[in-house]
């Protein structure tokens, strides 16, 4: 067919102008071509992509496509595409082809696979098989190993099925360098591997354990101790001491993230049935927000070994507090013998340990709220305060956004479930709000009165953006330690959807004022 020169671009120029679309017959009455010429140019057009055919009722509506061709949009993409037949020879493919694998268009066209990279792909054999897996219709991924002028490039190759219009298999291979990421997963794996000899060499067993207690790692050199690392790791770090040692061996594990580092010991029953005494060395490892991921530490027989014993934690500098696992043990379970409480020269008596120590051991214990006090008379009684949940670990679980600020709303305590990117201990309210919040005003007020004393709730409309929507918050007065007044705010996020629930007929917030609800 040999169209006129300037036949298809009339019949472009009419289907730009009518974007809405036209059939044949007035596509060739505003043409001046005949119906016939007009078919089969269109048929061409539409082949190529050019053009875009929808029906309307029995009639081919035509217009203007607005896609972008597919070889175009091949031609166009970043990554390197080949088509071959079943036989894998090359059918088609993209001008990255010959820049990739830098061989003139004129040798890769017509050409086999094999022939053409089979001595200079390393793992060939691989690829040759991911391409078989192709033709049968498998998808399939591999890294190839290119040696060009001895220098190693690789590439990622995906390996996809098609069939051509004749019905016969194909495939397609998407392809692109990744040299630079390979490279760069090489070093690490090698470093890795030069961290974790190192490690597995040290004089003493490595451990880590998560802020859960779950032991994750432990070196094998932890054999010597009679533990086994691969039964040990996915078990509380309590479980590798005797029973009598489990408790305080969490208490102490407990204390090392709010510590820069510690130490504390434990008894371990071989398997030979030997009991044996060792000490962990802890340190907290912390994100780069500040926040403990985990606890590392070495291990370390101190079996007959004078000097210490228990645990000692550092915070800056020594403080200088020994505590021992046997006595905290001892303490706690003379406690749970007596729920109605002792007072220290009781505990003391049923312990066999010393009053100063006793007294020393339960401020630690109190501390960490798993002993209650109270007063009977002039004397202090403790019980095991085994039905409450420890306020830290409480603070931390929360499901509630909270901030604890001092009276000029400056932040002074978070929970984890506060984002690090919105709100820092130091930062002030007002200034973390302003710009965020439509209703800044309303929001400061409901703050500053908690500060005065007034409990109240408030919603905040927060601004269109990463944390946008409706905030309901909760403010209450407090007095910090030092008697000075301050304010917690707790916040819950509201569905947009449920707006219309805490809105009055004229659509004003009810909680907006200081003091509603």
């Amino acid at each position: 067919m040999a169209p006129e020169s300037d036949a298809v671009p009339r019949i472009l120029g009419v289907l730009k102008e009518h974007p809405e679309g036209l059939n044949i017959v007035e596509i060739a009455e505003k043409t001046g071509l005949n119906r016939m010429s007009v078919a089969k140019y269109l048929g061409v057009l539409t082949a190529n992509e050019s053009v875009e055919v929808e029906m309307c009722g029995r009639a081919k509506i035509y217009s203007l496509s607005r896609r972008l061709p597919v070889r175009a949009f091949l031609e166009q993409i970043s990554k390197c595409y080949c088509i071959t037949d079943s036989n894998l020879r090359v059918v088609q493919f993209n001008h990255w082809l010959p820049t990739i694998s830098d061989i003139p268009p004129r040798e890769i066209e017509g050409a086999l696979l094999p022939d053409i990279f089979q001595d200079r792909i390393l793992n060939f054999g691989e690829c040759l098989a991911a391409c078989r897996k192709a033709i049968a219709g498998e998808v399939s991924v591999v890294i190839a190993d290119d040696l060009v002028r001895g220098k190693h490039k690789f590439l990622e190759i995906y390996h996809l099925p098609i069939r051509f219009p004749d019905g016969s298999p194909g495939m397609i291979a998407v392809t692109q360098e990744v040299t630079d990421r390979k490279l760069m997963e090489i070093e690490l794996h090698q470093e890795a591997e030069q961290l974790r000899a190192l490690v597995e060499r040290m004089a003493y067993p490595v451990f880590r354990a998560g802020t859960d207690g779950i032991l994750t790692y432990l070196s094998p050199r932890a054999t010597e101790l009679g533990l086994a690392p691969g039964t040990c790791t996915g078990r509380l770090f309590s479980d590798l001491a005797v029973q009598e040692d489990r408790e305080a061996v969490d208490v102490g594990l407990r204390v090392i993230p709010e510590s820069v580092e510690g130490s504390f010991r434990f008894r371990v029953r071989r398997p030979d049935g030997r009991i044996i005494m060792l000490e962990a060395g802890c340190m907290a490892q912390r994100d780069p927000a500040g926040m403990c991921t985990g606890v590392t530490g070495v291990l370390r027989e101190v079996t007959g070994e004078p000097g210490r014993h228990g645990s000692r934690t550092r915070c800056g500098k020594d403080e200088g507090m020994t505590t021992e696992p046997d006595a905290i043990s001892r303490i706690l379970g003379v406690l749970k013998e007596h729920p109605e409480g002792l007072n220290i020269v009781e505990i003391a008596e049923k312990t066999g340990l010393n009053r100063m120590s006793v007294a020393k051991y339960l401020d630690v214990l109190t501390a960490q709220e798993m002993v209650e006090t109270g007063t009977f008379g002039r004397a202090k009684i403790y019980s095991f305060a085994g039905r409450r949940v420890p306020a830290a670990d409480f603070r931390k679980r929360m499901p509630l956004h909270y901030a604890i600020t001092d009276s000029s709303l400056t932040i002074l305590q978070l929970n984890d479930f506060v984002p690090r990117t919105t709100g820092r201990v130091g930062a002030r309210l007002p200034d973390l709000l302003r710009g965020r919040v439509a209703n800044y005003d309303e929001c400061i007020a409901a703050l500053e009165a908690a500060v005065a004393g007034r409990e109240c709730t408030f919603i905040a409309e927060f601004l269109s953006g990463p944390g946008s929507g409706l905030i309901k918050a909760h403010c209450v007065p407090i007095q910090l330690p030092d008697g000075s007044p301050g304010m917690m705010v707790l916040k819950v996020d509201i569905p947009r959807e449920k707006f219309a629930v805490i809105t009055d007929p004229a659509g004003e917030s009810r909680d907006m004022q200081p003091g509603g609800q």
